[in-house]
């Protein structure tokens, strides 16, 4: 079911819900959103893949994508899903609990702001997490007269940029690091079990590793409280999201093998200039080879040969990261009620405290 709505600069705001087929975007809108995405957006999360697919883990969530046009052209979309509390409706983004970052997509200024006076004007909450703060479509729901926002400073996002000289790591780590990773190197070459990098890319690739890659997943996490994203459910999301961005050009899956055994594997995605990290796994056994450190070299090395600047390391931090690191940026949570909502002001406080809590008790229902 579409429904629509207009403004005065030629824009018009389109509502899409589920048909009775079920089905939650059509092909034509599937193209457009894939190139609105590549035109103007950051994450592989604003992509139609992931966002669709994370409708099949999540069967009980009520789809909701709201599309800005301009005559034909489509310049901004939100991928919603819908909860409802009462008579209060409150929109999530597609698949904000599965570790991206998220954001809407929007072409301009006027087109964010059609998307959202068209969202005010149905009565329909926001609690957007996990949102990347450079996202002009935050700002303008915090300074709109229309909104009333509370935005909480979430998690830092580390990113590497990519020196334009190598090798390696020269220029972000240091002398004394980069010795102790070729003496590692020398160790493992002397012991008979030498260390390998290798780059996949391809759909084929993928396909060909996935069992070893699933298989090393659930090394790393095993005895731990981490969610193993290569196992089905999640898996099957997962594997078809690379295999796409493989097909379209975008993936590099760094893997390290100690000898015959693969030990450790780095999965990222690209955006423009940027590589955006989403999974790493190393088998605890292998941890002496340092496998984030060494891959994370070979891998600045590849950025640099592909045109690449910038590598995202995903949300939050650790000592790996922060060897890394030359600047961060943040994962923001907005939350926030239409003004012409009675009692706006009192409610966003207690619906930031229900959406944050109600998300902690799902992603403790997924690591089950």
């Amino acid at each position: 079911m579409i429904g629509t709505g207009s403004d005065s600069q030629n824009l018009s705001v389109r509502f899409h819900s589920a048909t009775r087929s079920g089905a939650v975007c059509t092909d034509r809108l599937w193209e457009q959103w894939l190139d609105l995405a590549d035109r103007v957006g950051r994450h592989v999360a604003a992509r139609p893949e992931y966002s669709v697919g994370s409708l099949r883990l999540r069967r009980t969530r009520r789809p909701l994508i709201v599309t800005v046009h301009r005559g034909g052209h489509l310049v901004a979309l939100a991928p919603f899903v819908v909860r409802r509390y009462g008579l209060l409706r409150i929109a999530r983004v597609m698949g904000d609990d599965l570790g991206m970052v998220s954001e809407i997509l929007a072409e301009d200024d006027a087109a964010v702001s059609a998307l959202w006076s068209a969202v005010a004007g149905r009565r329909i909450g926001v609690h957007l997490d996990e949102m990347d703060e450079r996202d002009p479509a935050l700002r303008h729901i915090v300074d709109s007269p229309r909104w009333r926002a509370s935005v909480n400073p979430g998690r830092p996002v580390m990113v590497i940029d990519v020196p334009q000289t190598g090798p390696g790591a020269v220029g972000l780590r240091s002398r004394g690091s980069r010795r102790r990773l070729r003496s590692t190197r020398r160790d493992f070459d002397e012991a008979g079990t030498p260390l390998s990098i290798d780059i996949l890319s391809t759909a084929d690739q993928l396909d060909a590793n996935w069992d070893e890659m699933a298989r090393l997943s659930a090394a790393g996490v095993s005895g731990q409280d981490r969610t193993d994203y290569l196992a089905p459910p999640l898996g099957d999301l997962v594997r078809s999201v690379l295999r796409r961005e493989a097909t379209a050009g975008r993936l590099a899956v760094a893997t390290l093998a100690v000898g015959r055994t693969a030990a450790a594997q780095l999965f990222l995605v690209r955006s423009k200039n940027t590589f955006e990290g989403w999974l790493t796994h190393y088998d605890p056994e292998f941890a002496d080879a340092q496998p984030g450190h060494q891959m994370m070299e070979s891998l600045v090395d590849h950025a640099r040969e592909i045109g690449v600047d910038r590598i995202d390391l995903g949300v939050g931090t650790n000592g790996f990261k922060e060897a890394w690191t030359t600047g961060e940026y943040r994962a923001v949570t907005v939350t926030a009620l239409p003004t012409s909502m009675p009692g706006s002001a009192l409610l966003v406080p207690a619906l930031r405290r229900l959406e944050s809590f109600s998300l902690r008790g799902l992603v403790a229902r997924v690591r089950r």
